[in-house]
Protein backbone atom coordinates (compact mmCIF):
# COMPACT_ATOMS: atom_id res chain seq x y z
CA UNK A 1 0.00 0.00 0.00
CA UNK A 2 3.32 2.02 0.71
CA UNK A 3 4.23 1.44 -2.59
CA UNK A 4 0.77 2.47 -4.29
CA UNK A 5 1.04 5.91 -2.30
CA UNK A 6 3.89 6.76 -3.67
CA UNK A 7 3.56 5.75 -7.17
CA UNK A 8 0.23 7.96 -7.21
CA UNK A 9 2.35 10.93 -5.97
CA UNK A 10 4.81 10.28 -8.22
CA UNK A 11 2.30 10.18 -11.54
CA UNK A 12 0.87 13.73 -9.69
CA UNK A 13 3.84 14.91 -9.84
CA UNK A 14 4.89 14.01 -13.33
CA UNK A 15 1.51 15.08 -14.32
CA UNK A 16 1.88 18.34 -12.78
CA UNK A 17 5.29 19.06 -15.39
CA UNK A 18 2.96 18.82 -18.32
CA UNK A 19 3.00 22.39 -20.20
CA UNK A 20 0.26 24.42 -19.03
CA UNK A 21 -1.15 25.90 -22.63
CA UNK A 22 -2.72 29.36 -21.60
CA UNK A 23 -0.52 32.51 -20.16
CA UNK A 24 -0.57 35.53 -17.71
CA UNK A 25 -1.04 37.46 -21.17
CA UNK A 26 -4.58 35.13 -22.04
CA UNK A 27 -5.67 35.79 -18.52
CA UNK A 28 -4.75 39.23 -16.96
CA UNK A 29 -3.52 41.02 -20.16
CA UNK A 30 0.03 42.86 -20.55
CA UNK A 31 2.25 45.40 -19.36
CA UNK A 32 0.15 48.18 -17.51
CA UNK A 33 -0.54 50.32 -20.19
CA UNK A 34 -2.94 48.25 -21.99
CA UNK A 35 -4.56 46.52 -18.82
CA UNK A 36 -5.36 49.66 -17.21
CA UNK A 37 -7.27 50.74 -20.26
CA UNK A 38 -9.28 47.96 -19.78
CA UNK A 39 -7.20 45.20 -21.73
CA UNK A 40 -9.01 46.45 -24.75
CA UNK A 41 -5.29 47.02 -27.16
CA UNK A 42 -5.70 45.10 -30.36
CA UNK A 43 -6.36 48.27 -32.64
CA UNK A 44 -3.49 50.14 -30.02
CA UNK A 45 -1.03 48.54 -28.62
CA UNK A 46 2.68 49.39 -30.44
CA UNK A 47 5.15 48.34 -27.81
CA UNK A 48 6.14 44.73 -26.97
CA UNK A 49 2.43 44.03 -25.51
CA UNK A 50 1.60 44.51 -29.10
CA UNK A 51 3.36 40.50 -29.61
CA UNK A 52 0.10 39.08 -27.60
CA UNK A 53 -2.60 41.77 -28.87
CA UNK A 54 -1.69 42.36 -31.86
CA UNK A 55 1.65 41.96 -33.55
CA UNK A 56 1.11 44.02 -36.54
CA UNK A 57 0.96 46.95 -34.15
CA UNK A 58 4.70 46.79 -33.76
CA UNK A 59 5.12 48.30 -37.38
CA UNK A 60 2.99 51.34 -36.35
CA UNK A 61 5.19 52.69 -32.86
CA UNK A 62 7.48 56.07 -33.82
CA UNK A 63 10.41 54.48 -32.44
CA UNK A 64 12.52 51.74 -30.80
CA UNK A 65 11.47 50.95 -27.21
CA UNK A 66 12.66 49.28 -23.94
CA UNK A 67 9.81 47.26 -20.85
CA UNK A 68 10.47 45.96 -17.75
CA UNK A 69 8.20 45.14 -15.28
CA UNK A 70 6.50 43.23 -12.53
CA UNK A 71 2.52 41.58 -12.53
CA UNK A 72 0.82 39.98 -9.67
CA UNK A 73 -2.37 38.55 -8.68
CA UNK A 74 -4.40 37.00 -5.90
CA UNK A 75 -7.48 35.33 -5.60
CA UNK A 76 -10.13 36.22 -2.86
CA UNK A 77 -12.67 33.18 -4.05
CA UNK A 78 -14.38 30.95 -1.30
CA UNK A 79 -15.87 27.61 -2.02
CA UNK A 80 -17.93 26.01 0.62
CA UNK A 81 -15.70 28.26 3.34
CA UNK A 82 -12.54 27.39 1.55
CA UNK A 83 -10.41 30.01 -0.26
CA UNK A 84 -8.76 29.36 -3.63
CA UNK A 85 -5.58 29.88 -5.16
CA UNK A 86 -4.17 31.54 -8.12
CA UNK A 87 -0.62 29.65 -7.99
CA UNK A 88 2.81 31.01 -9.42
CA UNK A 89 0.57 34.52 -9.87
CA UNK A 90 3.53 37.02 -9.99
CA UNK A 91 6.44 37.39 -11.85
CA UNK A 92 8.70 39.60 -14.04
CA UNK A 93 8.27 40.14 -17.55
CA UNK A 94 10.72 42.24 -19.75
CA UNK A 95 9.82 43.74 -23.76
CA UNK A 96 11.39 44.72 -26.96
CA UNK A 97 9.99 47.16 -29.74
CA UNK A 98 12.55 47.63 -33.16
CA UNK A 99 10.79 49.50 -35.76
CA UNK A 100 13.26 49.85 -38.91
CA UNK A 101 11.78 52.19 -41.25
CA UNK A 102 12.60 50.89 -44.97
CA UNK A 103 10.61 53.70 -47.33
CA UNK A 104 10.30 51.15 -50.15
CA UNK A 105 7.29 51.53 -52.83
CA UNK A 106 5.83 48.53 -51.76
CA UNK A 107 6.85 48.25 -47.98
CA UNK A 108 7.65 51.39 -45.45
CA UNK A 109 8.59 49.74 -42.21
CA UNK A 110 9.25 46.46 -40.40
CA UNK A 111 9.53 45.78 -36.56
CA UNK A 112 10.87 43.16 -34.43
CA UNK A 113 9.58 42.46 -31.07
CA UNK A 114 9.83 40.28 -28.00
CA UNK A 115 7.79 39.95 -24.61
CA UNK A 116 8.89 38.04 -22.03
CA UNK A 117 7.06 36.51 -18.72
CA UNK A 118 8.43 34.86 -16.28
CA UNK A 119 7.18 33.41 -12.69
CA UNK A 120 10.45 32.94 -9.99
CA UNK A 121 10.00 29.79 -8.86
CA UNK A 122 8.44 27.63 -11.94
CA UNK A 123 9.20 27.33 -15.72
CA UNK A 124 5.92 25.43 -16.29
CA UNK A 125 3.83 23.60 -13.79
CA UNK A 126 0.14 22.36 -14.12
CA UNK A 127 -1.81 20.44 -10.89
CA UNK A 128 -4.00 18.32 -11.53
CA UNK A 129 -6.97 17.86 -8.81
CA UNK A 130 -9.39 15.34 -8.17
CA UNK A 131 -13.02 15.77 -9.48
CA UNK A 132 -14.18 16.71 -5.86
CA UNK A 133 -11.51 19.42 -5.43
CA UNK A 134 -13.00 23.09 -5.78
CA UNK A 135 -11.22 24.58 -8.85
CA UNK A 136 -11.28 27.83 -11.58
CA UNK A 137 -10.74 26.20 -14.32
CA UNK A 138 -10.49 29.59 -16.29
CA UNK A 139 -7.40 31.19 -14.11
CA UNK A 140 -6.30 27.49 -12.39
CA UNK A 141 -2.64 27.44 -13.33
CA UNK A 142 -3.03 29.36 -16.57
CA UNK A 143 -0.28 31.34 -15.37
CA UNK A 144 2.29 28.80 -14.23
CA UNK A 145 4.58 29.14 -17.45
CA UNK A 146 6.93 31.27 -18.98
CA UNK A 147 5.62 33.10 -21.75
CA UNK A 148 8.33 33.36 -24.58
CA UNK A 149 6.55 35.85 -27.67
CA UNK A 150 8.85 36.66 -30.68
CA UNK A 151 7.29 38.98 -33.56
CA UNK A 152 7.35 40.21 -36.80
CA UNK A 153 5.48 43.15 -38.43
CA UNK A 154 5.68 44.61 -42.08
CA UNK A 155 3.75 47.83 -42.62
CA UNK A 156 3.09 48.49 -46.11
CA UNK A 157 1.64 51.33 -47.73
CA UNK A 158 -2.06 52.89 -46.93
CA UNK A 159 -1.80 52.33 -43.46
CA UNK A 160 -1.74 48.52 -43.63
CA UNK A 161 0.23 46.72 -41.68
CA UNK A 162 0.60 42.89 -40.84
CA UNK A 163 2.41 41.01 -38.19
CA UNK A 164 2.77 37.19 -36.38
CA UNK A 165 3.99 36.02 -33.15
CA UNK A 166 5.35 32.62 -32.34
CA UNK A 167 4.11 31.33 -28.61
CA UNK A 168 6.87 29.41 -27.35
CA UNK A 169 6.04 26.45 -24.85
CA UNK A 170 8.30 24.07 -22.94
CA UNK A 171 7.02 21.03 -20.71
CA UNK A 172 8.66 17.90 -19.29
CA UNK A 173 7.58 13.80 -19.59
CA UNK A 174 8.42 10.47 -19.46
CA UNK A 175 8.04 7.05 -17.36
CA UNK A 176 8.50 6.59 -13.82
CA UNK A 177 9.34 3.08 -11.75
CA UNK A 178 9.66 2.25 -8.29
CA UNK A 179 10.83 -0.95 -6.98
CA UNK A 180 12.53 -2.77 -3.96
CA UNK A 181 15.80 -1.62 -3.16
CA UNK A 182 18.32 -4.28 -1.91
CA UNK A 183 17.94 -3.43 2.19
CA UNK A 184 13.50 -3.06 1.30
CA UNK A 185 13.23 0.46 1.10
CA UNK A 186 11.68 2.03 -2.41
CA UNK A 187 13.99 3.34 -5.15
CA UNK A 188 12.17 5.50 -7.95
CA UNK A 189 13.51 5.56 -11.38
CA UNK A 190 12.76 8.27 -14.13
CA UNK A 191 13.78 8.98 -17.57
CA UNK A 192 12.72 12.75 -18.21
CA UNK A 193 12.70 14.61 -21.33
CA UNK A 194 12.19 18.47 -22.19
CA UNK A 195 10.24 19.55 -24.99
CA UNK A 196 8.84 22.29 -26.78
CA UNK A 197 5.93 23.20 -29.24
CA UNK A 198 4.73 26.39 -30.48
CA UNK A 199 1.29 27.91 -31.50
CA UNK A 200 1.31 31.34 -33.73
CA UNK A 201 -0.55 34.68 -33.08
CA UNK A 202 -1.43 36.72 -36.50
CA UNK A 203 -3.08 39.91 -36.87
CA UNK A 204 -3.53 42.95 -39.56
CA UNK A 205 -4.21 46.32 -38.44
CA UNK A 206 -5.60 49.22 -40.95
CA UNK A 207 -4.63 52.51 -39.25
CA UNK A 208 -7.48 54.46 -41.51
CA UNK A 209 -6.66 57.86 -40.18
CA UNK A 210 -4.08 59.42 -37.43
CA UNK A 211 -6.87 59.20 -35.24
CA UNK A 212 -9.10 55.81 -36.15
CA UNK A 213 -7.64 52.15 -36.58
CA UNK A 214 -9.46 48.67 -36.69
CA UNK A 215 -7.43 45.39 -36.39
CA UNK A 216 -8.23 41.66 -36.29
CA UNK A 217 -6.51 39.12 -34.28
CA UNK A 218 -6.12 35.23 -34.29
CA UNK A 219 -4.58 33.47 -31.64
CA UNK A 220 -4.39 29.36 -32.39
CA UNK A 221 -5.83 26.33 -29.87
CA UNK A 222 -3.12 24.83 -28.18
CA UNK A 223 -3.03 21.70 -25.87
CA UNK A 224 -0.30 19.51 -24.65
CA UNK A 225 -1.35 16.22 -23.79
CA UNK A 226 1.23 14.39 -21.56
CA UNK A 227 0.98 10.87 -20.85
CA UNK A 228 2.86 8.71 -18.01
CA UNK A 229 3.18 4.85 -17.42
CA UNK A 230 4.66 4.13 -14.16
CA UNK A 231 5.24 0.68 -12.54
CA UNK A 232 5.80 -0.42 -9.00
CA UNK A 233 7.40 -3.71 -7.66
CA UNK A 234 7.30 -4.11 -4.30
CA UNK A 235 6.30 -6.61 -1.58
CA UNK A 236 6.15 -9.45 -4.57
CA UNK A 237 3.22 -7.19 -5.99
CA UNK A 238 3.44 -5.21 -9.28
CA UNK A 239 1.40 -2.20 -10.16
CA UNK A 240 0.89 -0.59 -13.32
CA UNK A 241 -0.52 3.31 -13.58
CA UNK A 242 -1.16 4.85 -16.79
CA UNK A 243 -1.93 8.71 -16.34
CA UNK A 244 -3.11 11.17 -18.84
CA UNK A 245 -4.26 14.63 -19.13
CA UNK A 246 -4.50 17.30 -21.39
CA UNK A 247 -2.50 20.09 -20.83
CA UNK A 248 -4.35 23.63 -20.04
CA UNK A 249 -6.10 24.44 -22.76
CA UNK A 250 -5.61 27.90 -24.77
CA UNK A 251 -8.56 28.04 -27.40
CA UNK A 252 -8.83 29.13 -30.64
CA UNK A 253 -9.40 32.87 -30.47
CA UNK A 254 -10.43 35.81 -32.89
CA UNK A 255 -10.49 39.17 -31.91
CA UNK A 256 -11.90 42.50 -33.31
CA UNK A 257 -10.98 45.85 -32.17
CA UNK A 258 -11.16 49.40 -32.94
CA UNK A 259 -9.69 52.53 -31.54
CA UNK A 260 -9.97 56.25 -31.88
CA UNK A 261 -7.75 58.70 -30.53
CA UNK A 262 -8.02 62.60 -30.04
CA UNK A 263 -5.24 65.01 -29.21
CA UNK A 264 -5.35 64.41 -25.24
CA UNK A 265 -7.44 60.96 -25.36
CA UNK A 266 -8.27 57.51 -26.72
CA UNK A 267 -10.85 55.06 -26.83
CA UNK A 268 -10.61 51.46 -27.87
CA UNK A 269 -12.89 48.68 -28.00
CA UNK A 270 -12.48 44.52 -28.34
CA UNK A 271 -14.97 41.80 -29.18
CA UNK A 272 -13.25 38.36 -28.68
CA UNK A 273 -14.81 34.60 -29.41
CA UNK A 274 -12.92 31.80 -27.52
CA UNK A 275 -13.50 28.26 -28.85
CA UNK A 276 -13.83 26.87 -25.47
CA UNK A 277 -16.32 24.36 -26.25
CA UNK A 278 -14.04 21.75 -27.98
CA UNK A 279 -12.48 21.53 -24.25
CA UNK A 280 -13.56 18.14 -22.57
CA UNK A 281 -11.72 18.17 -18.72
CA UNK A 282 -8.74 19.64 -17.22
CA UNK A 283 -8.71 16.66 -15.04
CA UNK A 284 -6.15 13.21 -14.95
CA UNK A 285 -7.31 10.15 -16.36
CA UNK A 286 -5.79 7.31 -14.18
CA UNK A 287 -6.02 3.30 -15.04
CA UNK A 288 -4.88 1.10 -12.45
CA UNK A 289 -3.55 -2.60 -13.49
CA UNK A 290 -3.02 -4.41 -9.96
CA UNK A 291 -1.76 -8.21 -10.36
CA UNK A 292 -3.99 -8.33 -13.85
CA UNK A 293 -6.84 -6.69 -12.41
CA UNK A 294 -7.57 -3.41 -14.05
CA UNK A 295 -9.44 -0.51 -13.32
CA UNK A 296 -10.11 2.64 -15.32
CA UNK A 297 -12.83 4.84 -14.61
CA UNK A 298 -12.46 6.97 -17.41
CA UNK A 299 -12.27 10.51 -17.47
CA UNK A 300 -14.72 13.07 -16.54
CA UNK A 301 -15.97 15.43 -19.31
CA UNK A 302 -17.28 18.37 -18.72
CA UNK A 303 -20.04 21.02 -20.77
CA UNK A 304 -17.38 23.27 -21.12
CA UNK A 305 -18.23 26.12 -23.89
CA UNK A 306 -17.63 28.62 -26.18
CA UNK A 307 -17.27 32.41 -24.44
CA UNK A 308 -17.64 35.83 -25.86
CA UNK A 309 -15.75 39.24 -24.14
CA UNK A 310 -16.16 42.95 -24.51
CA UNK A 311 -13.63 45.46 -23.31
CA UNK A 312 -13.96 48.34 -23.32
CA UNK A 313 -10.92 51.31 -22.14
CA UNK A 314 -9.64 54.41 -22.53
CA UNK A 315 -7.21 57.40 -21.38
CA UNK A 316 -7.03 61.03 -20.62
CA UNK A 317 -3.53 62.64 -20.75
CA UNK A 318 -3.17 65.91 -18.39
CA UNK A 319 0.22 68.42 -18.70
CA UNK A 320 2.06 68.46 -15.80
CA UNK A 321 5.15 70.66 -16.56
CA UNK A 322 7.30 68.79 -19.19
CA UNK A 323 5.64 65.74 -17.91
CA UNK A 324 2.59 64.00 -18.89
CA UNK A 325 0.44 62.21 -16.75
CA UNK A 326 -2.12 59.48 -18.33
CA UNK A 327 -5.52 58.31 -16.10
CA UNK A 328 -6.73 54.74 -17.35
CA UNK A 329 -10.05 53.22 -16.97
CA UNK A 330 -11.60 50.01 -18.41
CA UNK A 331 -14.27 47.45 -18.10
CA UNK A 332 -14.61 44.24 -19.55
CA UNK A 333 -16.81 41.55 -19.69
CA UNK A 334 -15.86 37.77 -20.48
CA UNK A 335 -19.02 34.76 -20.37
CA UNK A 336 -18.68 31.90 -18.55
CA UNK A 337 -17.36 28.67 -19.84
CA UNK A 338 -19.21 26.42 -17.96
CA UNK A 339 -22.73 26.39 -17.21
CA UNK A 340 -24.71 26.76 -13.79
CA UNK A 341 -24.56 24.03 -11.67
CA UNK A 342 -22.19 22.09 -14.31
CA UNK A 343 -21.81 18.38 -13.40
CA UNK A 344 -19.29 15.97 -12.84
CA UNK A 345 -16.33 18.02 -11.40
CA UNK A 346 -15.97 20.97 -8.66
CA UNK A 347 -14.98 23.06 -11.05
CA UNK A 348 -16.71 26.34 -11.16
CA UNK A 349 -16.63 29.26 -13.47
CA UNK A 350 -18.79 31.86 -13.64
CA UNK A 351 -19.63 35.33 -15.81
CA UNK A 352 -16.39 37.92 -15.44
CA UNK A 353 -16.79 41.70 -15.07
CA UNK A 354 -13.21 42.97 -15.20
CA UNK A 355 -12.86 46.37 -14.16
CA UNK A 356 -9.43 48.32 -14.39
CA UNK A 357 -7.48 51.42 -13.99
CA UNK A 358 -4.07 53.07 -13.95
CA UNK A 359 -1.88 55.62 -14.32
CA UNK A 360 1.02 56.44 -16.41
CA UNK A 361 3.95 59.50 -16.70
CA UNK A 362 5.89 60.18 -19.63
CA UNK A 363 8.84 62.35 -19.10
CA UNK A 364 11.19 63.28 -21.31
CA UNK A 365 15.12 62.86 -20.64
CA UNK A 366 17.51 64.53 -23.79
CA UNK A 367 16.17 62.11 -27.00
CA UNK A 368 14.67 59.76 -24.71
CA UNK A 369 11.39 59.15 -23.16
CA UNK A 370 10.91 57.55 -19.74
CA UNK A 371 7.13 56.20 -19.10
CA UNK A 372 5.94 54.30 -15.72
CA UNK A 373 2.67 52.65 -15.86
CA UNK A 374 0.66 51.05 -12.85
CA UNK A 375 -2.65 49.17 -13.22
CA UNK A 376 -4.88 47.44 -10.72
CA UNK A 377 -8.16 45.02 -11.88
CA UNK A 378 -10.29 42.72 -10.38
CA UNK A 379 -12.11 40.05 -11.91
CA UNK A 380 -16.16 39.49 -10.16
CA UNK A 381 -17.10 36.27 -10.77
CA UNK A 382 -20.94 36.12 -11.14
CA UNK A 383 -23.25 32.72 -10.16
CA UNK A 384 -20.26 30.44 -10.55
CA UNK A 385 -21.54 27.16 -9.54
CA UNK A 386 -21.10 23.44 -9.92
CA UNK A 387 -22.34 19.76 -8.88
CA UNK A 388 -19.46 17.59 -7.17
CA UNK A 389 -19.48 14.44 -6.63
CA UNK A 390 -18.76 12.98 -3.45
CA UNK A 391 -14.91 11.82 -2.44
CA UNK A 392 -16.05 7.81 -1.47
CA UNK A 393 -18.03 5.49 -3.40
CA UNK A 394 -21.55 6.05 -2.56
CA UNK A 395 -20.96 9.69 -1.02
CA UNK A 396 -23.89 12.60 -1.67
CA UNK A 397 -23.61 14.80 -4.04
CA UNK A 398 -22.47 18.23 -3.10
CA UNK A 399 -23.47 21.92 -5.24
CA UNK A 400 -20.81 23.83 -4.52
CA UNK A 401 -20.65 28.04 -5.46
CA UNK A 402 -18.21 30.46 -5.64
CA UNK A 403 -18.22 34.32 -4.52
CA UNK A 404 -15.15 36.60 -4.52
CA UNK A 405 -12.66 38.21 -7.02
CA UNK A 406 -9.75 37.68 -8.59
CA UNK A 407 -7.18 40.66 -8.08
CA UNK A 408 -4.17 41.70 -10.28
CA UNK A 409 -1.95 44.78 -10.31
CA UNK A 410 0.99 45.30 -12.22
CA UNK A 411 4.03 48.21 -12.75
CA UNK A 412 6.11 48.78 -15.55
CA UNK A 413 9.10 50.95 -16.48
CA UNK A 414 9.69 51.67 -20.42
CA UNK A 415 12.16 53.83 -22.16
CA UNK A 416 11.75 54.91 -25.61
CA UNK A 417 13.69 56.77 -28.01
Amino acid sequence: MMALRTLIAAILALTATSPASASVADVFGLGSAAVGAGDAAAAEAVDFAACHYDPAGLAAARGPSVHLGYAVADARVTVAGRALEVAHAGGLFFGLSVPIELHWSWLESAALGLALYGPPDVVVALRAGAPWEPGLPYYDNRVARWLVLPALALRFPGGVSVGAAVDIFAGIRGPVEIVEGPTGAEEGRTELEMFGAAAPIVGVRWDVRRWLSFAVVYRAEFSSPAATVARVDAGGATVRLEASMAGLYRPHTIVAGAAVRGERWRAALDLSWEHWSAFRTPLADVAVDWQGVGLDPGAVELPFRDSFGVRLGGELRLAAGPAELAVRAGYGFESRILPEDAPGAALLDGDKHVLSTGLGLRLPLAERVLTLDAHLAAHLLAGASAVSPGAERGDPEVRLTASGAVLSAGLTLGVEW
